[in-house]
């Protein structure tokens, strides 16, 4: 038995802990959706919530939830023996922990893991809902299958994170580096990557609808097959982008720069282009059918075997377009 007590560490959440124990519970303040739920019961019934009956560390707190200094959480994650565990609410700041740490499994939604260095953590199936990652360092970790509903990634490094079948629905990456990171059938619905760095990542088949790139870096990014339906990418950076076979209707791309992008066979169905950079961008057998390209630099794209009738272009650079 380590300093955290039995291993059976929660306990029914309308009960007093016993003495001498956490009493920890996630509470709807916790995640900022005090007015969305304001009987108790009704949200220990939805969220199947429990007690912390860790050992009290200090401030009536065990090691996990008392914000405790970084030697301390270094310590009781070492001692985890990584069976699945309830580490719902837990704090972990400006710690760096082992290469490789496993939370596989856990549930660990409203977590905060600010400033925390985590290179190759296995984050599988966990339950991470509404966490927190500020200025974490997690290049290569390791997300599949998890729950990222709401989760927040501001300027964290996720330089070739995996995040094969997440949900990452409402999650957000302000200023986060996802150079090469990939998300293959990732559910990314109204996700909001603000200034992120997504240079050569990848998004086979991901869900995007209304997801939102403002100002991101995405040279040479794929999206093949994804889905993105009401994208946003106002002033991004995307030459190089390859878009094959995507769903990109009503997306729009206000003053971004898409030189030499390529959207075979994508459907662009009521896109909005305006004041775009599209020199050299291929639209090979892709559907333009209500598309506008207003103030857009167009001058040396390809568009094979499209139907242009239904395109408007709006004062448009148009000079050495091609159109097959």
């Amino acid at each position: 038995m380590t300093s955290d007590g039995v291993e059976a560490s929660w306990s029914a959440p309308d009960s007093d802990p016993p003495a001498h124990r956490c009493g920890f519970e996630l509470l709807p303040e916790d995640l900022d959706l005090g007015e969305r739920y304001d009987d108790l019961d009704e949200w220990r019934g939805l969220w199947d919530t429990a007690s912390c009956c860790r050992e009290v560390w200090e401030d009536g707190r065990c090691r996990w939830h008392a914000d405790a200094e970084p030697e301390v959480l270094r310590e009781a994650v070492a001692e985890r023996d990584e069976r699945v565990q309830n580490l719902d609410g837990v704090v972990l700041r400006d710690v760096e922990l082992d290469d490789g740490v496993s939370f596989a499994g856990c549930r660990l939604r409203g977590a905060t893991f600010e400033n925390v260095t985590a290179r190759e953590a296995d984050f599988a199936d966990c339950d991470l809902s509404f966490a927190q990652f500020r200025d974490a360092y997690l290049s290569f970790a390791q997300f599949p299958d998890a729950d990222l509903y709401e989760a927040q990634f501001p300027d964290a490094d996720l330089y070739e994170a995996q995040f094969p079948n997440a949900d990452l629905s409402f999650a957000q990456f302000p200023n986060a580096d996802l150079q090469d990171a990939q998300f293959p059938n990732a559910d990314l619905q109204d996700a909001q990557f603000p200034d992120a760095d997504l240079q050569d990542a990848q998004f086979p088949t991901a869900y995007l609808s209304f997801a939102q790139f403002p100002d991101a870096d995405l040279q040479d990014a794929q999206f093949p097959t994804a889905y993105l339906p009401g994208a946003q990418f106002p002033d991004a950076y995307l030459p190089g982008a390859q878009f094959p076979d995507a769903d990109l209707r009503r997306a729009q791309f206000p003053d971004a720069d898409l030189r030499r992008a390529q959207f075979p066979d994508a459907n662009l169905s009521s896109a909005k282009f305006r004041d775009a950079n599209l020199t050299r961008t291929q639209f090979r057998d892709a559907n333009l059918t209500r598309t506008q390209f207003h103030g857009t630099d167009v001058r040396f794209s390809k568009f094979t075997n499209v139907e242009l009738s239904k395109v408007k272009f709006i004062e448009s650079k148009l000079l050495e377009k091609k159109i097959h």
